[in-house]
């Protein structure tokens, strides 16, 4: 999974492909999680994102998709 955070300029844009001509047999999760408070704070403080919001928040619901991608991709 690839997040993406504040970047100027095109930096970072290649990084799927050249993942992809790395790994090829790698699957990548087509989600980018910008810059976010929420995620920040998380991170920050050794938490995941659940313990500082609710289960129906906004923020939670950003990490919805790519969760379940990777979890088909493990199945």
């Amino acid at each position: 999974m690839l997040i993406k955070g504040t970047t100027a300029g095109r930096d970072g844009d290649d990084t799927e492909a050249m993942l992809s001509d790395l790994y090829p047999d790698v699957s990548i999760v087509k989600a980018l999680l910008g810059p976010d408070e929420t995620l920040t704070q998380a991170q920050i403080s050794c938490q995941t994102i659940t313990e500082l919001e609710r289960p129906g928040s906004k923020t939670v619901g950003k990490l919805e998709t790519p969760f379940r991608q990777v979890k088909s991709a493990l199945r």
